[in-house]
């Protein structure tokens, strides 16, 4: 996938964690008046800053149109 500004790696599974979709789910829930929801992966020990932040594709599409 190509684009001016990101460096899109994708990665096709047959199904993905069900805590990821929890996650999302979660976040979906918690969106309020029109904001985007995100779920942000932390890794115990590691920085913050390498954290791994998911969303929706079609949310992603919107901000950066």
């Amino acid at each position: 996938m190509e684009h001016h500004l990101l460096a899109i790696e994708v990665k096709h599974r047959k199904e993905l964690p069900a805590w990821l979709k929890h996650a999302m789910a979660q976040a979906v829930a918690a969106a309020r008046d029109g904001k985007v929801p995100v779920a942000v992966l932390h890794e115990r020990g590691q920085r913050h800053a390498d954290d791994l932040v998911v969303l929706r594709l079609g949310d992603l599409e919107e901000l950066l149109c």
